[in-house]
């Protein structure tokens, strides 16, 4: 798998009010400035975001509306975000606090997707997911799991799950891969999309 399967990131900034989305990302960021066009938006969907995201970081030429479909969860894997892009956010901004969500495919009729710690402890002002039953994932063969996808299959903390996973991006060389996987927690985000995933730390989920 590539870094140019990370499908988007969320990023706040504080001090900022307004949603703004990113349609403009050049490719030439992996090696030189990167080069974005903030588009001011005034449809109902942002707006009813901006209580939660300041700043949505997404597809080059996809448009708005893509973007607010990956945060649903509900688009097609494509036309993504080089995982460069993520470092030099990290380097040439400063961000109060950052949300990489790596969208690494679908097994069982959910998607599968990688998170970082920040995922579980978001600032003040936004709320962060629930842990219903058990904990955080601590290691790469664990995973949470959405509280829908658990109530449908039956899983529980401390089952062994296997995961065979259809890469997101179809490509010569992107093969569905298989592991299992220890489930430590079932997760409430008062979010259908996101209740309806197996959540990896990121870097079992590459």
């Amino acid at each position: 798998m590539t870094g140019f399967q990370l499908a988007w990131i969320t990023l706040s900034r504080r001090r900022f009010q307004t949603v703004f989305a990113v349609i403009g990302v050049a490719a030439a960021c992996i090696a030189s400035d990167l080069l974005v066009t903030f588009v001011r938006t005034q449809t109902s969907d942002l707006q009813q975001l901006e209580s939660d995201y300041d700043l949505i970081v997404g597809p080059k030429s996809s448009g708005p509306e893509l973007l607010l479909g990956g945060l649903k969860l509900e688009e097609p894997r494509s036309g993504l975000i080089p995982f460069a892009l993520v470092r030099y956010l990290d380097r040439r901004t400063e961000l109060n606090h950052r949300l990489p969500i790596y969208i690494a495919g679908e097994t069982k009729g959910d998607p599968v997707i990688g998170v970082d710690s920040f995922y579980w402890s978001r600032p003040e002002g936004f709320e962060s997911p629930k842990i219903t039953a058990g904990r955080v994932w601590e290691s790469t063969d664990e995973m949470v799991v959405g509280l829908h996808t658990a109530d449908r299959l039956g899983i529980k903390p401390g089952d062994l799950v296997e995961l065979e996973i259809e890469p997101a991006v179809s490509e010569p060389t992107d093969l569905s891969w298989q592991s299992t996987f220890k489930v430590t927690g079932i997760a409430d985000h008062r979010n259908p999309a996101f209740d309806r995933c197996f959540i990896l730390p990121i870097e079992g989920a590459w």
